[in-house]
């Protein structure tokens, strides 16, 4: 269901924070409200997006290695600060392409997780390189399957955020507006954003949920990047 183009006029809410926001947001609607959650990379300041797990769940715990960000906790995630089994969910939404080693985050999260834990993870695919502080990767759905699986999580639920049309409609915006801070026709590229934008990523969310693209092997081979859910062993 295409949500309404409210969210859509603002400048820099691309197509990828509206899958990401609206994955999370089912997502954690299934968590019970007194679960203990760590969320990696989570912070109270600079938040984005429609999504704030802190208005709808009372015992979580922030942990960022940036403490501009304000986190409960400042540290890193491949070396968690936590005794063994001890939380019941892992946020670890938008930071593993941000570290060289996502295996090692994964390691520490199935550790810190009880047993029949969740973990909840969003990443990137096809979307631009974006340094905080630093960008290392993007990897494919076989890769996540395969390194989840390794390092002791099972039922791995790996869901696309868009399709082909969604990639090419954010392109498109990311393109605008880089152009309406670099040009003198910037107010245009204003109005862009506010009136014509919303429809494109409207029509290029309605185009990526129809059968059709979907069971498309050229449309479905492109994403903007990928929700997952598993449950440590």
């Amino acid at each position: 269901m295409v949500q309404s183009s409210h969210n859509f006029k603002q400048p820099r809410y691309s197509l990828r924070r509206y899958y990401l926001d609206t994955y999370m947001i089912d997502q954690i609607s299934e968590i019970d409200q007194h679960a203990r959650i760590l969320d990696l990379g989570g912070h109270k300041s600079q938040k984005r997006g429609r999504f704030d797990i802190g208005k709808t769940h009372t015992n979580v715990v922030n942990l960022n290695i940036s403490d501009a960000k304000m986190p409960d906790i400042l540290g890193a995630g491949e070396h968690l600060p936590f005794a063994s089994e001890v939380f019941d969910v892992v946020i670890c939404s938008e930071v593993l392409e941000h570290v060289p080693d996502p295996q090692a985050i994964l390691r520490e999260s199935v550790r810190v997780l009880k047993s029949g834990g969740q973990i909840l993870i969003t990443v990137p695919f096809l979307y631009r390189i974006h340094a905080d502080p630093y960008d290392f990767g993007r990897y494919t759905e076989s890769f996540w399957q395969l390194v989840l699986e390794q390092v002791g999580f099972s039922d791995v639920e790996i869901t696309k955020h868009g399709l082909y049309f969604s990639v090419m409609a954010d392109n498109l915006r990311m393109g605008l507006e880089y152009r309406s801070y670099n040009s003198y026709m910037s107010k245009l590229f204003r109005l862009m954003h506010r009136f014509v934008m919303p429809r494109v990523f409207q029509h290029a969310v309605w185009r990526d949920e129809l059968p059709k693209t979907q069971q498309n092997q050229f449309y479905s081979s492109y994403t903007t990047g990928y929700g997952i859910h598993a449950v440590k062993q």
